[in-house]
């Protein structure tokens, strides 16, 4: 079941000498980014006004600074807990710390048993999971591992890191004749299906699930069963990196795998019926460019809020080089016929007047 998200978090890589980069946290409600229900004149006028109108937005003050312990190397971060008020941050070397946003505090994790090469991460129920992508070799270090609150077994909360079978590609070896390219193996799309179930698109390799609810631990770590792997088809989502499941609209929300300025959905859940045939996309929505000609990179995240409400970040440059992320709340609702979806631009936000020469947006959590 979907939470309605409280706030946005978006994370800012700030470079204070050519060795030390910090990261901040900023705090973005997400009803900003929309016109007011009560103002049905406005909301009539949002697609329109939206198109044409970018505001210039206010970066709030950090609610944490976080810094890496090889100062330059990059860090990985993941929003996970039952309230989505948990930020855990992650170093080169697998050492992590957790910010609890409700506490307002910063505690220190285990450390995993191994670093993630380029790391993927999602949250899935109350746990956090880290893939290596492309993966590392399964024999010489955990390729998936998953960040988990024992708080009901100990009655307190104590987090872990679980040990979880490599997917089987990882693996296998490439078939005769064909050989492994650098990113073979790479995840390229990624999504939950029924609340316990973690779809991965490797490339080259086609979707596997993760049935997380396999995974079950007893006290400090004792292992019962781990996670079991199935591969659902050879055909790859059709999504750019990660899709949301919207419950209102029984559909998955995503990227376009061909166009990262296209938003999509499509049904997976007949795709994972139907063995072999891959999810048809049932409706495309354009208009998510920016105007730079730097790299872009896109995320969406689904609020949770029941009126099929998202909001799309663009990172980017500026035509100074500066780092800049624009923040867009958009509407999926029913057009009028009341059968098809129409997709709504409501206010678009850019963030930036406030960073450095050298900052630049990483995530939006």
């Amino acid at each position: 079941m979907s939470r309605a998200r409280a706030f946005l978090y978006l994370v800012v890589e700030r470079c204070r000498h050519p060795l030390q980069s910090l990261y901040t946290v900023h705090r973005i409600p997400p009803w900003s980014l929309f016109f007011s229900d009560k103002d049905g004149r406005r909301r009539a006028q949002a697609a329109e006004e939206a198109a044409s109108e970018i505001r210039e937005g206010r970066l709030p003050p950090p609610i944490v600074t976080l810094y890496p312990s090889a100062g330059d190397l990059p860090m990985n971060f993941v929003l996970f807990g039952r309230g989505r008020d948990k930020i855990a941050a992650t170093d080169h070397l697998g050492r992590a710390l957790l910010y609890d946003d409700a506490l307002r505090a910063v505690s220190a994790l285990p450390s995993a048993e191994g670093p993630k090469h380029a790391p993927v991460s999602v949250s899935v129920g109350d746990d956090a999971f880290f893939f290596s992508s492309p993966p590392d070799d399964a024999h010489e270090r955990p390729v998936v591992e998953a960040l988990a609150d024992d708080t009901y077994w100990s009655r307190r909360s104590e987090m872990h890191w679980r040990y979880v079978p490599p997917p089987p590609y990882a693996t296998q070896r490439p078939e005769e004749g064909r050989e492994a390219g650098a990113y073979d193996g790479a995840v390229d799309a990624y999504t939950v299906v029924g609340e316990t179930q973690l779809w991965v698109s490797a490339r080259g390799h086609g979707t596997y699930s993760l049935n997380t609810k396999k995974i079950s631990y007893g006290i400090k770590g004792n292992e019962v069963r781990h996670g079991e792997w199935s591969k659902v088809g050879d055909w790859a989502m059709p999504f750019h990196g990660r899709a949301f499941f919207a419950p209102e609209r029984r559909l998955w929300f995503g990227f376009s795998e061909r166009d990262q300025s296209v938003l999509c959905a499509a049904d997976l859940r007949q795709a994972g019926a139907a063995a072999g045939q891959p999810p048809v996309v049932s409706h495309e929505w354009e208009g998510f460019t920016v105007p730079c000609q730097a790299a872009v990179r896109s995320f969406l995240l689904h609020l949770g809020t029941g009126d099929g409400r998202f909001c799309v970040a663009k990172f980017s440059h500026n035509a100074s080089g500066c780092g800049v992320a624009m923040l867009t709340g958009v509407e999926v609702a029913r057009c009028v016929d009341g059968v098809a979806l129409c997709l709504v631009k409501h206010k678009t936000y850019s963030y930036g007047g406030l960073l450095g020469d050298d900052d630049k947006p990483v995530c939006l959590l």
